[in-house]
């Protein structure tokens, strides 16, 4: 098992059409988006005009959520779906995809027939405590804890503690076989609550 936090020294901050793409992780390392080479991609992106078209991405499936804003999609001539906050909503990156609204989103793009993948979004209260478990895979895994409002702390058998301020990732790559494991998050302030994107990831 290896952990890497992910800090604003390491985010690529991208444009595209409609706003600004931040890269939190790429497989493999050093992989290029633009060449389309990947097996999957971490991103937060913000959507600044009130009407935007998605890139397509025909080798891909994505799955979005929505961090801050209403966004509503269409995807091949389709009817309007209305987005909540914090719900992923899964689409293949071939669909024509049209979007109304700005938002600030979080994007998993996952390379068809090789990966497989999940969001799920937490809220913790001031001093709140959540307990997770990583999975026994006979595949290769990868865990993302992304931070994107208030504090966290990741803690973990074994290894020191990990801070996190918004903006910033805590990536936990895991060899096959590895056993099923628990881990806590902990939200450390007595003001805020921490909202927290946890991704998780299987690499055939």
């Amino acid at each position: 098992m290896q952990m890497q936090k992910i800090d604003a020294g390491r985010q690529v901050i991208s444009r595209w059409s409609g706003g600004t793409t931040t890269q939190l992780s790429i497989e493999p390392p050093g992989a290029n988006y633009g060449e389309r080479s990947f097996f999957w991609r971490l991103s937060s992106a913000t959507v600044e005009l009130p009407e935007s078209e998605f890139t397509p991405l025909p080798d891909y499936q994505r799955i979005l959520m929505i961090l801050r804003g209403t966004l509503t999609l269409s995807h091949d001539g389709g009817e309007m779906i209305s987005l909540k906050e914090r719900e992923p909503h899964r689409f293949d990156g071939a669909s024509h995809t049209l979007s109304r609204g700005k938002v600030v989103d979080f994007n998993l793009m996952l390379r068809k027939g090789i990966c497989e993948g999940s969001l799920q979004a937490k809220i913790l209260a001031q001093g709140e405590r959540w307990s997770g478990c990583y999975r026994e895979s006979s595949v290769r895994s990868t865990y993302f804890v992304y931070c994107f409002q208030g504090c966290l702390t990741v803690c973990h058998p074994g290894c020191p503690d990990q801070s996190l301020e918004a903006g910033e990732g805590l990536q936990i790559d895991r060899k096959a076989g590895e056993e099923e494991l628990s881990w806590r998050l902990d939200n450390p302030s007595e003001e805020k609550e921490a909202v927290v994107v946890i991704a998780e990831i299987f690499q055939k």
